[in-house]
This record gives C-alpha cells, structure tokens and sequence, in this order.
C-alpha cells in the first residue's frame, strides 16, 4: 500500500471514529438547578405562579393506568422547595378528598399542576409534561371539572433553557 493510500485510509478510519463518539456521547447529566429552570421555564408558559404543584410525578399517558395500581413516584423535597422558594408555584397541593372527589387540602382551589419527569431528547434538549388540572376546595360549593395537557420540548441557551415547541396532547 503506497504512503498516500495508507494517510487516506488512516484519516477515513479516524473520521469514523470521531463521528462515532461524538455521536455515542452521552448528554450531560442535569443537575438540581436545572431540573428547577426546566420546570420553571414550562410552569410560566403553561399558566404563571399562581397554580399549587402535584408532588406525583406524571406518568406518560400510556403508564397511567398501570402506575394507579403501583406507588406513586414523588419528586423530590429540594424541587418542590426550589419552585416554591423561586415563586413559580404558589404551594405544594396535600391531597385532601373534598366532596367525595380528589382536592387538595386548604382553601386554595386549583389549578393544579402535575409535571413528568425530564427526559433527554437530544445533547442539549429535553422533553417534559405537563398537566394542568381543577380541583375543588374545602369552601366550593359548584366545581367545573377541567384538565389539559402538553408536551414541551426544550433546548439549552447557554445557562438557561427556551421552550423550542408546545403541543396540546390531551384536553378533557
């Protein structure tokens, strides 16, 4: 093989490999501060500060069912914190039953907000749901049944995160 069949051969074989690890990268892990910005980010499109904050993780539509049977997942006490103490929700909602129906517990009425995990979708973008639901108080005597739901997608500006699309999944 003459020198510059070889250099040409060596330079292919190392263009695959880069491709590939750059491809295989793992994204970079999340930490608790963005995990807060995330959700934050989605909470303000979706309706502002003043709804109270579902401590159950949401399930993907299609788990929903199954998950009723098993635990509930919760998201953990620091996130609940950090969108409390940044006032992106106006509380955390205590399951309470109000009027032989799911409620929460105090005299705010909802919305009530439940979020999905955060799941990768690319190097620098994520996915999450979110679901924004009513639900009675103690003190209401009428209460309207209402929920929707969207899926975000998110793409990493630097330190902070943008919402890249919003898509209606589920209204009842």
């Amino acid at each position: 093989m003459t020198t510059g069949r070889l250099t040409v051969v060596l330079a292919f074989t190392w263009a695959i490999a880069a491709t590939g690890v750059l491809i295989l990268r793992p994204a970079p892990e999340l930490t608790a501060h963005d995990h807060i910005d995330i959700y934050a980010t989605v909470i303000r499109d979706m309706h502002g500060p003043g709804a109270l904050l579902d401590p159950k993780v949401l399930e993907p539509v299609v788990e929903r069912v199954e998950s009723e049977k098993g635990w509930p997942r919760y998201h953990g006490q620091a996130l609940l914190d950090g969108l409390r103490s940044n006032q992106v929700v106006a509380g955390i909602c205590e399951p309470a039953e109000v009027q032989g129906r799911p409620g929460c517990r105090g005299g705010m009425p909802g919305p009530v907000l439940a979020l999905s995990t955060v799941r990768h979708t690319g190097r620098h973008t994520v996915q999450v749901s979110i679901l924004l639901y009513t639900v009675p108080a103690l003190r209401d005597k009428f209460y309207l049944s209402f929920a929707v739901e969207y899926e975000y997608q998110l793409e990493q500006e630097g330190a902070s995160w943008a919402v890249t699309t919003k898509k209606q999944t589920m209204i009842t």
